[in-house]
C-alpha cells in the first residue's frame, strides 16, 4: 500500500515526503573498511563525516528499512539546543551551559546546511521553539532557568503570561534559534548525496548477527 514502507504504516513526515526509491539489499559477500548499521541519524552523520576525513576508506551502511525509516524520521521534528537532564539552573557553570549549547548547535547547524543544500523546500524551518508552561511554579523555574542562559551569554527570552495570549499559561521560554525537522525527507535527500561520495547503501537489509573477531563478520538476510 501506498502508506506503508516495507510494511509498516508511515508517520506524518514520511507521508508528506517523496517516495523513497530504496537502493537493492545487500545481496552478496564482499569487504569494507568499515561497516555502519543503522540509517538514521547517526549512522547517516558517521558515514558522511567518515568520508569527508578518509575519502580512501571503504564505507557501507546497512538499513533494515529505508533511511529515516525508525526513530530518526519517526520522532516530533524539533530541533532543540541542550541536553535532557543537564540542563539546570544550578548544576552547571556559565561555562558548561555554554558548552552545551554550542555543541548542540553545532547539530541543529548542520541539519540546517544538509537541508538548504540537499533537501526540499520546507525540510528544515528555524523559527524558534516556544515551550510553554501552565503551571505558576514551573513556570518560575524556567524563568530562573532563562536568566541563568542569558547570564552565560545564550540567546533565550522567558515571555510571561500577559504576552502570550494562550489560555491558561502562566509563562513560556523563546529559544528563537531552535527549528522544526522533517527527518525522514532531510535522510532520503542524503542518499544520493553518500553514493556520490562512495558511501555504499544497502537498504531493506536487516543485520542478524555480528561475530567479531580478526575480521569482524556482520550478517543479513542474503549477504
Amino acid at each position: 500500500p501506498q502508506n506503508q514502507v516495507f510494511g509498516v504504516a508511515q508517520n506524518v513526515w514520511a507521508a508528506e515526503s517523496e517516495a523513497p526509491r530504496p537502493t537493492p539489499r545487500l545481496a552478496t559477500r564482499r569487504s569494507a573498511d568499515i561497516v555502519i548499521i543503522g540509517g538514521g541519524f547517526t549512522g547517516v552523520s558517521t558515514a558522511w563525516h567518515l568520508r569527508q576525513r578518509h575519502p580512501d576508506l571503504g564505507i557501507v551502511l546497512l538499513e533494515a528499512g529505508v533511511l529515516g525509516h525508525g526513530a530518526s524520521g519517526r520522532n516530533g521534528g524539533q530541533v532543540l539546543h541542550g541536553v535532557n537532564g543537564v540542563n539546570g539552573v544550578t548544576a552547571e557553570t556559565p561555562e558548561t551551559l555554554r558548552r552545551i549549547h554550542d555543541v548542540t548547535r553545532l547539530g541543529i547547524d548542520l541539519a540546517e546546511q544538509w537541508a538548504s543544500r540537499y533537501a526540499p523546500p520546507g525540510t528544515f524551518r528555524r523559527h524558534g521553539c516556544l515551550e510553554v508552561y501552565t503551571d505558576a511554579h514551573r513556570a518560575e523555574q524556567a524563568q530562573a532557568r532563562v536568566e541563568a542562559w542569558r547570564g552565560a551569554g545564550i540567546a533565550a527570552e522567558f515571555l510571561p503570561a500577559h504576552t502570550l495570549g494562550i489560555q491558561h499559561a502562566c509563562g513560556a521560554i523563546l529559544d528563537p534559534h531552535a527549528g522544526r525537522l522533517n527527518g525522514f525527507a532531510l535522510l532520503q535527500a542524503m542518499r544520493p548525496v553518500l553514493e556520490r561520495a562512495g558511501v555504499t547503501v544497502c537498504e531493506d537489509t536487516p543485520v542478524q548477527r555480528v561475530r567479531p573477531g580478526a575480521e569482524v563478520v556482520v550478517e543479513a538476510p542474503h549477504g
